[in-house]
């Protein structure tokens, strides 16, 4: 997901994870825009908010 830090006018990188009820459960931004983000934490986060 491309994100837009607004008070440094800036983008960015990173991933948002909801839950079923649309809260927000897991944030992470890179650091740098060429950099990819953990995708393994991500996918471990999707499978603690999925195990309840």
């Amino acid at each position: 997901m491309g994100m837009r830090i607004r008070k440094l006018g800036i983008l960015a990188r990173g991933i948002v994870i909801l839950d079923g009820d649309g809260i927000v459960r897991y944030v992470q931004v890179v650091p740098e825009l060429s950099e990819e983000p953990d995708y393994d934490d991500a996918i471990a986060a999707v499978k603690k908010i999925m195990a309840g």
